[in-house]
Order: structure tokens, then sequence, then C-alpha cells
């Protein structure tokens, strides 16, 4: 079980929360990335954030006065201390996405608060909402436009190899050398005699599902011929290390989250045909459903690529969640464990946040997801050249990893980060200016006067 990990109180995760757990060598590299964020160019700005996200696992935090700072909730602050000392944020021109963002996290807090009725549940809001808000905004004014999405997609890759290294030394020792700041296990989890390495992520199909939107991306740079062959090989290499990664953690859902970004990208040479399959789609599985002598949410039962898995727990919480919808339609529901044997575990992320907010927030949830989608489909044709169109596809295929997973597992810990920033560089790309001021018209040269006639003149 996975959100057990994050929601059941008698697990290791809740025992670090309220309580100063820090290691100092992780302090020391958050003070160096910290200076890197504030001091670096606004366009390697983020490139520490990842780094950060990608090394030091979330358990590692300060406790004051009953309020968790994570490294990544600090350095978020430190983000948005940058952003603000420099008065970056006056560059950015919000739009409809930032609102129905907001609104969403506005929301999801109200809801919770009123659903725990505990003052203990305006302290958990607050923080998160600086992971929501924070990752989110930051990641929206530092990259604003083709160039900065260009760096950061480099950035990503050229961090997916280290990682890359240290998952395969957790694979052939069985040791993840991230325990050493703690928070994570020492000796890699086996399920069906496979290693399920995670590195330091929170759990190994976290780390599995954040590799796998990021090869989605780095493919389309290594797939583009018109790139620069420097980048080329920066993003096969990176592609190489995501999936390396996906197969060290040895769970389905990242795999089949990699499978559907592959799938995504074959339609780049029918593309313009893709929203007639997103249109289709419903009719699709409707048609299933009545041919079909089980619910069509039957199908994920079957699905497993690598063996062990949950997939009949997944189908069951989805069929509970359809047959209770009066429940949680409204404000949501405290607790899910009623529904049926371990069905605590909300390991969807579409149900949790229904569970979380009820349909308003599901709805936010969503609209948000078709307002980033539209956004890149509308930036890619607004590409200028070949290249960079399909690193835009690859964003593309990220967010539809993200939506393929979020059907097997909710988010927590460090892949929240990633998809706040995925939302942010899809609202950035709504903006006219994300390719750059439109060229002044050239300037024509007056037309000159018609000349006066000139009287005749006798000879």
């Amino acid at each position: 079980m996975l959100a057990s990990i994050a929601s059941d109180p008698t697990t290791p995760q809740r025992a670090w929360q309220d309580t100063t757990f820090v290691h100092p060598m992780a302090l020391v590299v958050l003070g160096i990335l910290s200076l890197w964020m504030f001091l670096a160019p606004r366009r390697t700005a983020i490139v520490p954030f990842i780094i950060l996200i990608c090394f030091i696992p979330s358990a590692q935090r300060i406790a004051v006065l009953g309020a968790d700072f994570t490294l990544l909730r600090l350095m978020a602050l430190v983000g948005l201390a940058r952003v603000l000392c420099r008065s970056e944020l006056l560059a950015m021109r919000f739009n409809r996405i930032d609102g129905v963002y907001a609104t969403w996290v506005v929301a999801a807090s109200v809801v919770y608060v009123l659903q725990q009725a505990q003052a203990s549940a305006v302290v958990y809001v607050l923080g998160q909402s600086v992971d929501t808000l924070g990752a989110y905004f930051v990641a929206r004014v530092m990259i604003q436009n083709m160039d900065d999405f260009r760096a950061f997609a480099r950035g990503v890759a050229l961090i997916a190899i280290p990682v890359c290294v240290l998952f395969a030394f957790e694979l052939s020792t069985q040791r993840n050398l991230f325990a050493y700041f703690g928070g994570v296990r020492e000796i890699t989890w086996i399920r069906d005699g496979r290693l399920r390495c995670q590195g330091a992520f929170s759990h190994p199909i976290l780390a599995g599902v954040f590799w796998a939107a990021i090869g989605a991306l780095t493919l389309g740079g290594a797939l583009a011929r018109q790139a620069k062959p420097m980048d080329r090989w920066i993003f096969a290499a990176g592609t190489l290390s995501a999936v390396f990664i996906i197969v060290a953690s040895a769970s389905s859902t990242p795999v089949l989250g990699f499978a559907a970004g592959v799938f995504f990208w074959l339609w780049w040479p029918a593309r313009g045909l893709m929203r007639y399959a997103f249109i289709a789609t419903p009719f699709v599985l409707a048609g299933l459903h009545m041919v079909m002598q089980a619910p069509v949410w039957h199908l994920i039962s079957r699905v497993s690529a690598v063996g062990g898995s949950t997939g009949w727990h997944r189908y069951h919480l989805i069929d509970r969640a359809i047959h209770r919808f009066p429940e949680w339609m409204l404000l949501g529901t405290p607790s899910t464990g009623h529904w049926g044997w371990g069905l605590f575990d909300v390991t969807n992320q579409y149900i949790l946040e229904g569970v979380r907010g009820g349909m308003w927030r599901l709805g936010l949830f969503i609209a948000l997801i078709y307002l980033v989608g539209r956004s890149i489909a509308n930036a890619q044709a607004r590409a200028r050249n070949k290249a960079d169109r399909m690193l835009l596809w690859g964003i593309g295929a990220s967010v539809f990893v993200h939506c393929v997973c979020f059907i097997g597992v909710s988010y927590f810990g460090q892949i929240q980060y990633l998809w706040y920033i995925t939302l942010a560089i899809g609202a950035s790309m709504a903006d006219p200016a994300f390719f750059g001021k439109p060229k002044n018209p050239p300037v024509r040269s007056p037309r000159p006067a018609p000349r006066a006639p000139q009287p005749d003149v006798a000879p």
C-alpha cells in the first residue's frame, strides 16, 4: 500500500511530523542551493530546486512551534524571497490558469479545515499552501519563455544522469545511499524477488513516476534532429537514465505511465488528430462499459506490468468511490476506511481530490489539467521551429504521463513539486510573450507627396 505511508498515523512517516529531523549535511546542501537559487540568473535559478527534490529525502525537516518546515518548503520560501526582493513577480502576467490554480488551493484549504474542525488543520493547510503556491509561482516566474523552458529541460536531463548512477548502486548492492540523511529505507525493499529502488524519494512508485514524467519530456529533445548536437546528447542521456530508474523502481504504475508517454509520442506524425482521440475516448469507454459484464473500470484490476501489483485494490477503490458519490460529493469525507478493507489507502489522485474537497475540488483539478493541456497545444502551434515543437510535445507527453499515473497513485513528497512546476510551465505558455516579443512591423518610408503640376512655360 502506498498512501498509507503518508496518511496512516502508525507509520514512521507520521513519526517525523512535528519533530526536527534533519542531517547537518542536508542543511549544508540546503544552504548552498539556496545561495545558488537566490543569486543565479533567472533562467537557471529553478535548477537548484530540482536538485534538492532529487537528492534530499522529503522527511528532512525543522519543527518550529508545531509547524513543520521541510527542506523543500524552506527552498520554496527562498524562491519567494528572491522573487519579491528582485520584483520579478511584476514581470509575470496573470492569466486564467493562475486564477484557477489559486482557487483550487483556496478551495482545498477551506474544505479541509471544515472537514477536520481542528486548530491543527489550519496550521496544516498553511504549510500546504506554502508548498503549492510557493513552488508554482517560483516556477511561474523563473520559466517565462521558450529559452527558460529549454534550459529547464536541459537541467532535468543532466540531473537524471547522477541520479541514475545512484540508483544503479542501489540496484547492485541493495543499499540506499540516501539513507545517510535518514527518512528512507537503508535496505532496499524486495517484492516478488525484485529490488524496488527508491533513492531519495518516499516510495519506489513515486520515484518511478517522477522519472517517467521527466523521460517523456526529455525524449522530445532527444528526437529533435534540428536541435544542437550537444543538446541532443544531453537529452538522450537523460532519457536513458530516466528509463533505467523506472525499471529499477520495479513498479507497474511508472512503467505503464512511461508507456503512455511513448504512446503519446506515437501520435506525433498525426498530432493534428490528437484532439479527436481525446474526444472519442469517453465514447469508447462508454461502449466498453455497455458490452462488458463487469464495469469498465474493472479493466484496471487486470493490468500489471511487473507482477505483484495491487490492481484489484485500485479497481475496488474506484468502484466504492462511484457508489458512495453522495457521501463525498459536497465537501468530501474525512475518511474512506469504512468503504472496505484497506480502502483508507486512497491510491488514486482523482479520488483523493474528491475525498478531500468534494466535486468542487475535483472539478477545479480537472479544469486545471484541461487548461494546461490546451495552453501547451496552442504554444506548440505557435512554435517557430520543429525542435521547439518537439520539446513542447514532450511537456504535453509529460502531462499525459501524470494523468495516467493519477489512476494508480496519489502524490505526496517530492513529486508534488514536479506537478506544481509542470502546471506553472503550462500557465507560462499561455502568455503571448512566451516566444518573445513579436517583431515590430517594418516601418515604411512615407510615400512621397505628389508633385504639384508645373505651369506651362512658353518657349
